[in-house]
């Protein structure tokens, strides 16, 4: 089922860009490439045991967390005229929209990370470290920072401006598309079974999980672990 619908969503893709104009698609095809830069890059962090301070982890983990190209998706769905693209409140959106992914996910992940790996590339591990937090403090932490990003998020959102009436409808296509990548990114950590098994729907609703025990050994090829627990 998975293969048929990545296939599928591959040849609606191409179909896509092939209507596209050359020069709304440089753009576009560029954040892949950032994203496949970004991920090698993370898999060299996580060999060398190296922990990010979290403002540098965020920088990565926006391109990896793959966010920006799937506003490349939603770009050349809607035609995007040059005005909106660059306009500041928009790329204010979508960066504060990408983290709040980052948290998200983060926060789903860390439990399966902490076992399997012995420095997880998680803002977690990156807050604890730079600043010398336990895992309580550390969650908190990264909890007000989701509130106090997410609460810049809808103040921003009333700042939205107006470019006239064909082009707000499309703007507006754009911007919910974001908000709905958020809300599908959040809900697909739950409901996946990646980080919660079969628990996910409930864990959703409780928000309480157990520590697992540690799996890894320090002696034991991290990337090796990281292959098998993807």
């Amino acid at each position: 089922m998975a293969r048929w619908f990545l296939g599928s969503l591959h040849r609606s893709s191409g179909r896509l860009a092939s209507s596209r104009p050359a020069e709304l698609l440089r753009g576009a095809s560029l954040k892949p490439l950032d994203t496949t830069d970004s991920v090698v890059q993370q898999a060299e962090d996580r060999h060398q045991c190296y922990i990010r301070k979290v403002k540098d982890y965020f920088n990565i983990r926006c391109l990896t967390i793959g966010a920006y190209s799937a506003y490349a998706l939603l770009e050349l769905g809607y035609e995007l005229p040059d005005e909106v693209v660059s306009h500041p409140t928009v790329i204010a959106l979508g960066c504060l929209a990408c983290d709040l992914m980052i948290m998200d996910n983060d926060l789903a992940s860390y439990n399966k990370e902490q076992a399997l790996e012995e420095y997880p590339h998680n803002v977690i591990t990156s807050v604890m470290n730079e600043m010398k937090f336990d895992l309580h403090d550390a969650l908190s932490w990264v909890e007000d920072l989701y509130r106090s990003t997410r609460n810049k998020f809808l103040t921003l959102w009333t700042e939205i401006p107006a470019w006239g009436p064909e082009t707000d409808a499309i703007a507006s296509y754009y911007l919910h598309g974001i908000t709905n990548w958020v809300h599908g990114n959040e809900s697909w950590n739950f409901e996946s079974e990646r980080y919660f098994g079969s628990n996910g729907k409930a864990i959703q609703q409780h928000r309480m999980v157990t520590l697992m025990p540690k799996q890894l050994s320090a002696s034991d090829p991290l990337l090796i672990h990281t292959y098998q627990s993807t």
